[in-house]
């Protein structure tokens, strides 16, 4: 049966000669992987370059429950996303926020509220023009909302460290190296508290901004069985730097 779908891109590969298999976060059905035959056909034909980190595609999709690989009959672009394609450091962005979302959204049951949540983010930040160097840490944190280990917003004062075991604010220093110190703490609240429209008034400089994504990187590690490394982590640090 077809089904008519919208669909976030979060990763393809190679597949034979001239197809790729692509995975998908889809409005109705969650997690989907799905065979596109011929995308690297002849460049007249080619469809890979739709299948772009964070792409949002309107998809008639051959559905059938169970099966490891869906089939497409036709895609196209819910709306073109110039400024991931154009500029650089949201280009890389984008890559390293389609690899977070590969790894950690796994289900295939239906989430409209989260994907929803993924595809006005993704067309907001495709317009951004201030705040761009902290949406990747407003999404995950925010994230984390639909994942099931959203930080408790129990912080009472500026000097509450934040412990990523239990994902909660303290006065007391934990005994372990997974926790942030009360400045990081106060910015990660911050990010908690704000929308995306304000995270432009959030101050924090680059070596804290480092730090804290790879705290909030160890934070989904801790909570995420088998979430593995984040491989684009380095070019991210790299861009930034």
């Amino acid at each position: 049966m077809i089904h008519k779908i919208r669909a976030i891109v979060l990763h393809h590969l190679n597949y034979g000669d001239t197809s790729i298999i692509a995975h998908l976060y889809t409005d109705k059905f969650g997690r989907q992987s799905v065979m596109i035959k011929g995308a690297r056909g002849q460049r007249k034909n080619r469809k890979i370059s739709l299948y772009h980190p964070l792409a949002l595609l309107e998809i008639e999709l051959y559905y059938k429950e169970n099966r490891d690989l869906q089939q497409i009959r036709e895609a196209r672009p819910i709306v073109p996303l110039q400024g991931l394609m154009v500029d650089p450091l949201k280009n890389t962005v984008a890559l390293f926020l389609a690899e977070v979302f590969y790894r950690t959204m796994r289900e295939s049951e239906p989430n409209p509220e989260l994907f929803d949540y993924l595809s006005s983010s993704i067309q907001y930040y495709d317009l951004m023009e201030d705040g761009i160097s902290l949406f990747h840490l407003h999404i995950m944190a925010h994230l984390t909302r639909f994942l099931g280990f959203k930080p408790n917003l129990n912080r009472q004062d500026e000097n509450d460290w934040f412990d990523l075991y239990t994902g909660s604010f303290s006065s007391c220093s934990p005994i372990h190296n997974y926790r942030l110190e009360p400045g990081l703490s106060n910015k990660l609240h911050q990010i908690l508290t704000s929308s995306l429209d304000q995270i432009q008034h959030i101050n924090i400089g680059r070596n804290e901004r480092t730090l804290l994504i790879e705290k909030l990187i160890d934070y989904y590690q801790l909570h995420l069985d088998g979430m593995g490394e984040i491989k684009s982590y380095p070019v991210l640090k790299t861009v930034f730097q």
